[in-house]
């Protein structure tokens, strides 16, 4: 995506945005892509988190090399980092692994592949962001932000819903006035999309009975405020990454 990408050995990750952004939208791009690399990995197996600002510093490249020379941590309005910083603006780099996370090595082969694969991912819109839905919900999962991380892994489920109730209008060859009235939320809910999908074989019963269950739940955060458990959290994230 027109971007540098150096990994050390130490697990580091320097970004030099492609294009002629600067600034704080450097940041954001970075941010971006250090996310999308890690939904990837979280996806083929390899347990990450989310990357927030907080997790960004400024990187001193070699032109020659391309090897990272230093690091400090920003300006001195950003916000407070989640890892040590000497009083030379350095960071400590074995303080910025998360305490619920272990070291993994990951052979070199496996980091191009995973590149290759966040590559194509991320061009289509709509996996980007469900690949990001659950990179978050796994993330507010292992940060015990439980009812946070469940309406992540719901908008997983709820995407899956609508995707099987429009090839189910499309093998009815249904007519299109009349597909956009069935596609309208305000006239067609998941309910509704659940029951007709079960009724009609498209979704199985047990499926069906998981993803009832889960949407109760869903309006209960929503409209009356109700927390979600841990057990319930998990639930509706093990679904959300089977699908």
């Amino acid at each position: 995506k027109g971007s540098k990408i150096m990994f050390r050995q130490d697990g580091f990750i320097g970004i030099i945005p492609g294009g002629s952004a600067s600034g704080s939208r450097d940041k954001e791009k970075s941010i971006e892509l250090l996310n999308e690399i890690a939904a990837t990995f979280l996806m083929i197996g390899v347990p990450m988190q989310a990357f927030r600002e907080t997790d960004i510093v400024d990187i001193t490249i070699d032109p020659h090399t391309y090897s990272i020379t230093g690091m400090t941590w920003g300006s001195s309005d950003s916000a407070v980092p989640r890892y040590d910083v000497d009083h030379w603006g350095y960071v400590n780099l074995e303080s910025m692994i998360p305490i619920t996370l272990e070291r993994k090595l990951i052979a070199e082969d496996m980091l191009q592949t995973t590149l290759d694969i966040a590559n194509k991912l991320t061009d289509d819109k709509t996996k980007s962001n469900l690949i990001s839905f659950l990179l978050e919900a796994y993330t507010l999962f292992h940060n015990a932000e439980y009812s946070q991380s469940f309406l992540s892994s719901w908008l997983i489920l709820e995407t899956y819903i609508q995707d099987l109730w429009t090839k189910f209008l499309t093998s009815r060859r249904v007519r299109q006035d009349r597909a956009s009235r069935l596609k309208d939320p305000n006239r067609w809910t998941a309910d509704y999309m659940l029951e007709t999908l079960n009724l009609t074989n498209r979704l199985k019963q047990d499926d069906y009975n998981k993803m009832m269950t889960l949407k109760s739940k869903r309006n209960a955060i929503v409209h009356s405020g109700k927390k979600a458990t841990k057990a319930e959290a998990e639930k509706c994230l093990k679904l959300a990454s089977a699908i």
